[in-house]
């Protein structure tokens, strides 16, 4: 081992808040892993770490670790997804003053118990592993808090409650989670969305659409309302409803102009990152005459705005579409699931 690493490692140490907690993971962007445990030794033995548990360790001011600190830290090191659950989610939810006897958390990983200063930290293997590596931390949270409370159990003061500790940028992602749980937990994140919602100018009626996270207003003329915009489709207010969990801010069917005069209206018109994309969704390429003024309009894409077009097709998989491009074009990684849309 060189000493350069150990210096590293210490430097590391030392410029962390009193209230970080290490594992050996933190420090593999230094030395190779086999190597990290023996650094880890000198400095506890040099008096700059204490042991917490074997692999887990803190700043010898930091006599009692939290918990949860500890927990995500065993998370970081094994690669696992983790959640609160049961007393522990409703602790953690600010929905009760009393901290748990018993820190419980469902992962993807393996079941393990620890004993941290005297209290015990389990991890329970769960068999949905989707709702969490598919669903945002926050919401996987609030699921256990359901789960936690149990079926019936849940009246509207409490729900209300839920819905007021979220933030304003998570409430648009609460029913992400619900193509991953089960029936009457999707019904009361329903129920929350709603709730957290309710200041939005979206008019929302008692049934979903068959997205079934994807709340939209149908009116008299079957477009879709959602935040404020009419949306010819359901596919479009699905687009419109990823864009803004995204965070990215569009224009619907703004005209565009050509240097030639000539001029469309895209479906969505975006800006990211200093450059301008065109997203047209292609919601009746069967009909004859749409996919002959199609046939017109793509060319004039490429021809005036080259590698500024976007395009999703009206497919089972419209959900999967959408990820993709997030993911592709605009590097978010937007949990959608595969629909049956048809």
């Amino acid at each position: 081992m060189r000493p350069k690493h150990l210096q590293k490692i210490k430097e590391k140490v030392i410029s962390a808040n009193s209230k970080a907690i290490f594992v050996n993971s933190d420090f593999f962007d230094v030395v190779e892993p086999s190597k990290v445990s023996m650094c880890m030794k000198r400095l506890v033995d040099r008096g700059l770490l204490a042991r917490v548990i074997r692999g887990v360790y803190a700043k010898p001011d930091n006599k009692e670790p939290r918990i949860n600190t500890v927990a995500q830290a065993l998370a970081r090191n094994f690669g696992w997804t983790i959640a609160p659950c049961g007393d522990t989610a409703i602790y953690l939810f600010n929905m009760s003053k009393d901290a748990p006897e018993e820190w419980t958390y469902v992962c993807d990983g393996q079941n393990q118990s620890y004993n941290v200063n005297g209290v015990n930290l389990t991890f329970r293997r769960t068999v949905n592993k989707n709702e969490l590596s598919e669903t945002p931390p926050v919401i996987a949270k609030l699921i256990q808090v359901i789960r936690a409370y149990g079926k019936g159990k849940l009246d509207d003061e409490t729900l209300l409650r839920l819905a007021k500790r979220l933030r304003d940028d998570d409430k648009p992602k609460v029913l992400f989670g619900a193509n991953k749980v089960t029936a009457w937990v999707k019904k009361y994140l329903k129920i929350i969305y709603d709730m957290a919602n309710q200041d939005e100018p979206l008019r929302l009626s008692s049934e979903y659409d068959v997205y079934d996270y994807l709340p939209v207003y149908h009116n008299e003329n079957k477009t879709a309302s959602f935040f404020g915009n009419e949306f010819k489709s359901k596919s479009e207010a699905l687009i419109a409803y990823s864009l803004r969990y995204a965070g990215i801010n569009f224009k619907y069917e703004k005209k565009l102009y050509a240097k030639d005069g000539s001029k469309y209206k895209p479906d969505f018109t975006i800006k990211h990152n200093g450059k301008e994309y065109y997203w047209e969704h292609l919601g009746n390429q069967e009909n004859k005459g749409y996919a002959q003024a199609w046939a017109i309009k793509e060319p004039w894409y490429h021809k005036f705005f080259p590698g500024q077009l976007l395009t999703t097709t009206e497919k089972t998989d419209i959900g999967v579409q959408i990820k993709k491009m997030l993911r592709n074009i605009f590097a978010f990684d937007l949990a959608l699931p595969k629909t049956n849309y048809t």
